[in-house]
């Protein structure tokens, strides 16, 4: 599939204007990981642009007040969050990251004149979010460990963090499979986590993939109506 079929099928999901998330997207020209080295932007371990375009377009249609992401690491797609929100001349990003066990400096390579849009918060993602205000996240979007089990606590906390009306994001949630060097392709297990821990949760999720991705992303809307507060 491509990138404007996508998000055509995501206008459907959030009741949107297909051709307006296009244009949004059309505006991002950031980039990604690419398995062609020729085409990479960022590192390894990055998002793919096409994915970088649809998380910038549903911030820059959404215009949350709080955006916040799980997973930041070198900040390839804190870069694409941080440029919506700039855009939209309103909103926050946190970007919350633990470490992990990847060689790289949380935030490092977000561009210098974006760092006033972004706040680094060091912790285990899902202990920063028990400790935020129900209903006070416009945006979430999650990019951990894809274990089953942290995707299931991050879910569940989710679904009480986001304002009603919000958006709940998964990267890699269509991750069944890996493009590795030379182009071969091998079983991942990746996917099936993340959508195992976000049906525990009770989380009424879609997944979407465009080319040239292996790694797709999942969407919740959170029930209710914005502005409405908690019901």
């Amino acid at each position: 599939m491509n990138r404007d079929d996508m998000l055509a099928q995501i206008a459907t999901q959030i009741k949107a204007d297909p051709q307006e998330l296009i244009a949004y997207a059309n505006e991002d020209q950031i980039g990604g990981f690419h398995i062609d080295q020729a085409q990479r932007k960022w590192p390894i371990g990055s998002l793919y642009g096409v994915e970088g375009e649809t998380l910038y377009a549903l911030i820059r249609w959404l215009k949350p007040d709080s955006v916040v992401q799980i997973g930041g690491w070198a900040g390839a797609s804190a870069t694409h969050l941080a440029m919506a929100v700039k855009a939209n001349g309103k909103g926050h990003v946190t970007s919350v990251d633990n470490g992990g066990d990847r060689n790289a400096t949380q935030g490092e390579l977000l561009p210098d004149d974006l760092k006033k849009w972004v706040t680094l918060v060091w912790e285990d993602g899902e202990k920063w979010l028990e400790k935020q205000p129900d209903g006070s996240i416009g945006l979430l979007f999650e990019d951990a460990s894809h274990a089953s089990e942290l995707v299931y606590q991050i879910s569940v906390l989710a679904l009480k963090k986001c304002e009603p009306g919000g958006l709940y994001l998964n990267h890699d949630a269509a991750h069944d499979f890996a493009i590795i060097g030379g182009g071969q392709i091998i079983s991942s297990d990746v996917g099936r986590n993340i959508r195992d821990g976000l049906a525990r949760a009770n989380a009424y999720f879609r997944v979407y993939r465009s080319e040239p991705s292996d790694c797709g992303l999942s969407l919740t809307v959170i029930p209710g109506k914005r502005g409405q507060g908690i019901t």
